[in-house]
């Protein structure tokens, strides 16, 4: 049996709000070019007979300063990992 694990990374975009007196940093996954070379290569396994097994996503987290200066950290899904098995 082989086995493979594929990066399905996507690009985000983050979205900062603090018209109610409170600072709300919002970061969403949006996909870009390295999501739609991975989309390919998991198209191309699929085509050669591998079988997605599992996904599983993976979170990341900033912490950064916004335009007002304030101290902002949130956590975002930075990608997917795909886990593929082929007989």
């Amino acid at each position: 049996m082989e086995y493979k694990r594929i990066w399905l990374k996507y690009g985000n975009e983050t979205k900062f709000d603090g018209s109610n007196g409170m600072i709300n940093a919002q970061c969403f996954p949006i996909d870009n070019n390295e999501t739609t070379t991975a989309d390919n290569e998991i198209k191309a396994h699929l085509n050669n007979g591998w079988k997605i097994v599992s996904t599983c996503p993976v979170t990341a987290s900033n912490n950064i300063l916004n335009p007002q200066d304030d101290d902002v950290y949130f956590t975002f899904t930075s990608g997917i990992e795909v886990f593929m098995v082929k007989d």
